[in-house]
């Protein structure tokens, strides 16, 4: 059974890879009419300066625009029309407020008035995203078929998961993680135990500005709605005249841009653990000392999209297995059965992974 699972793990992580990207975004409903009720009106009226109000809109997203050679706000607009749904942009400027039915006080329209959000720029250098990570795996191995006359090896494959988490940016590409996990082999259970080193061999990446909405670009402010907290010491507000939205922000700032080709390179090692199966454990023994059970190894992984890393690596292990002693003597209380002894099985496997990257 447990075979079985770890063996579907990668085959769901690829399934949930070709879902998500396939699935379209929804642009005629990326950001619904604000509304103060969780469930909101599904249409509003955008009131337009100078121009007629532009009716049944269904979507009010903040977007950046280029308006007689400067950039400056807009909004990019979804609304309905008898065959469907069709999309305009707007300078900012040119937008007064939102109108609602039915969703104010007694019955009248809910009228949310469109600013401009406030904006702050990065005055330090290029923002730089960390190589950090926290990765749930799946992981299928091969070792070959176990020629001892005890049968103390596995039996050609194992299965197993683990998780890992970074907690030392050694350098921009270069984190130490550590983690732990589980690993099945021949109905018996083990739990790894490991450090793992991660250098990301991408390129430096194109510098970008970046343009972000801070909570989101769907965000206008609602009545009774407070201010938002500033986004940090490092972001100077530009000053602007005219009033501006309080609930949200505009950041500029200089970016590496990411994304494209970049795998890793990883080495891994740590001790290993048994849980309580026939055989498990240093005694008792006539060998003690030559119990110990660790592993090593390397390999080269590769992103897939934001959230999905694939890996093929290379993992020595050494296990050890207690069997009974026909051969030894008896111990003081005349028991030939109290006589065990620690076989130690060595292999070099071959593993592939298949990891969930939460960040």
């Amino acid at each position: 059974m447990f075979h079985r699972f770890f063996l579907l793990l990668p085959v769901c992580f690829l399934l949930a890879h070709v879902v998500a990207s396939s699935q379209p975004v929804d642009e005629c409903h990326e950001c619904p009419p604000p509304s103060v009720q969780s469930a909101g009106s599904r249409t509003m009226d955008v009131m337009l300066r100078n121009r007629p109000p532009l009716r049944n809109c269904i979507s009010a997203k903040r977007v950046m625009l280029t308006a007689f050679g400067v950039e400056e706000q807009g909004l990019l607009l979804h609304y309905r029309t008898a065959t469907g749904c069709a999309d305009t942009t707007v300078r900012l400027q040119d937008v007064e407020s939102f109108s609602m039915a039915s969703l104010g006080l007694g019955g009248q329209p809910l009228i949310v008035p469109v600013l401009p959000a406030r904006e702050f720029f990065r005055e330090t250098g290029v923002k730089e995203k960390g190589s950090g990570f926290f990765e749930i795996t799946a992981l299928g191995g091969y070792g070959g078929k176990d020629t001892s006359q005890r049968e103390v090896g596995f039996n050609s494959i194992y299965f197993g998961g683990e998780l890992l988490i970074s907690i030392w940016e050694l350098s921009k590409n270069l984190n130490f993680a550590v983690g732990g996990g589980v690993t099945l082999e021949n109905s018996r259970t083990r739990f790894p135990l490991q450090g793992h080193l991660r250098l990301n061999l991408g390129g430096d990446g194109a510098i970008e500005d970046a343009r972000d909405f801070i909570p989101n670009p769907c965000k206008f402010r609602l009545p009774g709605e407070g201010t938002a907290p500033s986004p940090g010491e490092e972001y100077v507000e530009t000053t602007t005249a005219g009033n501006r939205d309080s609930t949200v922000y505009l950041l500029r700032e200089k970016r590496r841009a990411t994304g494209g080709f970049n795998p890793f390179l990883f080495a891994e090692g740590g001790i290993i653990l048994s849980a309580g199966f026939d055989g498990a454990g240093r005694n008792p023994s006539v060998n003690p000392d030559e119990y110990g059970e660790y592993f090593f190894g390397g390999g080269v992984g590769l992103p897939i999209a934001d959230f999905l890393t694939a890996s093929l690596a290379y993992r020595y292990l050494r296990l050890n297995l207690r069997t009974p002693c026909p051969t030894c003597p008896p111990d003081v209380t005349g028991n030939p059965d109290n006589f065990f002894i620690q076989n130690t099985n060595t292999a070099h496997t071959v593993l592939v992974k298949f990891g969930w990257k939460i960040w």
